[in-house]
């Protein structure tokens, strides 16, 4: 538990980054928001589920649960999800994303160089 709550506790300000990199100054603060709520919904749910999954197939079951539902996520961030826009390849290979929005997303992003 001390070595996830280590590693998981970077996740919050390494999500708001990402959001940073992506939105407009307007959008970060919906986008912070639904980002929380996610992860308040997620752990509403997740909670009374392992427990279910815990009485129902012993609690190494969810963890091994958890652990493949995090895997099969991080497989597919890794293939689908980009740091910026300046690194995003068009609509990363999703057939009906529309294209990123880069010169949007960097309005307002930093010194711009002159």
């Amino acid at each position: 538990q001390v070595v996830m709550g280590v590693a998981m506790g970077p996740l919050f300000p390494a999500s708001v980054q990402l959001l940073a990199r992506w939105l407009s100054p307007e959008e970060r603060a919906y986008a912070s928001t639904a980002l929380d709520t996610g992860i308040t919904l997620g752990s509403l749910i997740t909670l009374p589920l392992s427990g279910a999954i815990a009485m129902r197939f012993g609690w190494r079951c969810a963890l091994v649960v958890y652990g493949v539902a995090a895997l099969g996520f991080t497989a597919l961030w890794s293939v689908f999800a980009s740091e910026s826009p300046e690194t995003s390849s068009k609509s990363d290979g999703l057939p009906n994303a529309p294209a990123p929005e880069p010169d949007v997303a960097l309005d307002g992003f930093g010194p711009k160089d002159s």
